[in-house]
């Protein structure tokens, strides 16, 4: 079991239902490789959708005994998750 240790992947400015795809597909063959940390300094906008699909992402690492962690989370991240009640989720798991 490999456990990468690569630079952050920079979540998109917009997190929205445009993005999804893209960030999804690069997350499933990262989190089956090792841990993955996701820069969300730059994130403006996110929406609940995409939320999901990163909680869903912690789930899938979990599986395969790799970690999800959200590095440098902006304040509009951090706001939309606490706000969805889903602060706990993504703030444990906040890297520096």
């Amino acid at each position: 079991m490999s456990r990468s240790k690569s630079a952050p992947f920079a979540l998109p400015a917009s997190f929205d239902l445009d993005a999804i795809d893209d960030v999804r597909d690069w997350l499933v063959p990262a989190i089956e490789a090792g841990d993955v940390a996701l820069d969300a300094g730059a994130v403006d906008r996110v929406y609940t959708n995409s939320l999901i699909m990163l909680l869903s992402a912690r789930a899938d690492a979990a599986h395969h005994g790799h970690s999800l962690s959200i590095v440098n989370p902006s304040p509009a991240f951090a706001d939309a998750a606490r706000q969805l009640g889903l602060g706990e989720h993504f703030m444990n798991s906040v890297g520096s």
